[in-house]
């Protein structure tokens, strides 16, 4: 077996021993780890009266364990069967981008169309971000998923798994500060991949239960505050905003380098997106102490991992910021990578790189002149990413 495919199962496994012992109650596992090692130590002092009562303080702290892991189980088990999403949930998905874009202030611009989906952002905010470094706070605090949502973790796993798409539980970073115009530090912390699938990735989707038909998850209400008639902040809201990183890269004989994105993906399968695209790595948060530091280190990784175009950076610049509406308005960055070499070397790079992987999350790379990307956008609209329909904008 592959370290790859090793590690996606792995992360499987990780993902449901997590919903297993979402639910667990603080008191409960304490009760029972105190009980297994007072009664384990207990039972192994010699000439000790109280050893056949430590034997059974410790069977006993096991026994709940245990007892309450197969009772969770065989709940989760049963779970995953147990919730449906509405199908054909247009009228929603509609309902949702129309009530972000109304409540929108006028200093916010709004991109994309219903292939791609949304974008908003403010100019004056990604020129804030471009000219001034912001210092990144890492803070300790974990992120977790809202109590109320942890029973839809098997549901949601199972569905997540069907087809050949596939995903890693890896390490990514939640932005806990809204960026706005004079910030000058952010707060981030440490989430997972699949806290966000369950989260942010649902939040234009309802899910209903098999057993009552009640409406048990409504996206909009983890966004959209109703009582103040706009978004909720970054600060305030309960997913796990995970933060997104994309870049163009541009090679030294001026071609803009695209890809085709593999259907093994996520997101935008099949889609022509910008030459590096992912989810920010927390390892990517190592050794920086600004915000900008940080994201271009955490795009750079994805442009070589994807275009295998490392080897030869010069520049990247961020360009731009937003939040994207139908994915529970989550944060995307932006930027352009400017390389060193031309587009013939790339080529064999990448050659040479793609046959060493074992799936496909790339199908190939595109160059088009840069003079003619806003042309190739409009001719093929239908399969562009929103990540790449946003640089005929910001570019």
């Amino acid at each position: 077996m592959s370290k790859k495919v090793y590690k996606r199962k792995r992360s499987v496994f990780q993902v449901y021993v997590k919903s297993v012992f979402a639910d667990y109650s603080t008191w409960t596992i304490i009760a029972a780890t105190i009980g297994t090692l007072v009664g384990t130590i207990t039972a192994f002092i010699k000439k000790n009266d109280f050893a056949p009562l430590a034997v059974i303080a410790l069977i006993s702290s096991v026994a709940i364990l245990l007892i309450k892991s197969i009772l969770n189980i065989t709940s989760h088990v049963r779970d995953t069967n147990a919730y449906f999403f509405l199908k054909d949930d247009d009228d929603y998905k509609t309902k949702l981008i129309k009530t972000i874009k109304d409540s929108l202030t006028p200093n916010y611009k709004v991109i994309g169309n219903e292939e791609a989906g949304y974008l908003f952002y403010d100019e004056k905010v990604n020129n804030w971000i471009a000219n001034n470094e912001i210092a990144l706070n890492v803070t300790k605090k974990r992120y977790q998923i809202p109590k109320d949502l942890r029973p839809l973790l098997p549901f949601v796993l199972k569905q997540k798994l069907k087809g050949k798409r596939v995903f890693t539980d890896d390490k990514k970073v939640c932005l806990n500060t809204d960026l706005e115009l004079g910030v000058k530090d952010v707060n981030i912390s440490l989430t997972r991949y699949f806290d966000g699938e369950v989260t942010s990735e649902l939040s234009s989707k309802r899910i209903r239960s098999k057993r009552d038909l009640e409406f048990k998850f409504n996206g909009l209400d983890l966004i959209y505050d109703f009582d103040l008639n706009k978004v909720k902040s970054l600060a305030n809201n309960s997913l796990s905003n995970r933060i997104g990183g994309t870049t163009l890269a541009i090679t030294n004989d001026n071609y803009a380098i695209l890809l085709i994105q593999g259907h093994a993906n996520m997101q935008n399968p099949g889609k022509y997106i910008p030459s590096g695209s992912g989810s920010m790595d927390f390892a990517d948060t190592k050794g920086c102490k600004t915000l900008q530091e940080f994201l271009i280190k955490g795009i750079e990784r994805e442009l070589n991992e994807e275009s295998s175009a490392g080897f030869a950076i010069k520049e990247t610049k961020l360009i731009g910021y937003g939040r994207i509406i139908e994915r529970g308005t989550v944060p995307e960055f932006f930027g352009v990578t400017y390389l060193t070499c031309s587009r013939d070397e790339l080529q064999e790079q990448f050659d040479i790189k793609n046959k060493e992987r074992k799936i496909g999350f790339v199908d190939d790379l595109i160059f088009v002149p840069l003079n003619e990307l806003d042309e190739f956008i409009e001719k093929n609209k239908a399969d562009i990413s929103l990540q790449l329909l946003i640089y005929k904008e910001m570019l």
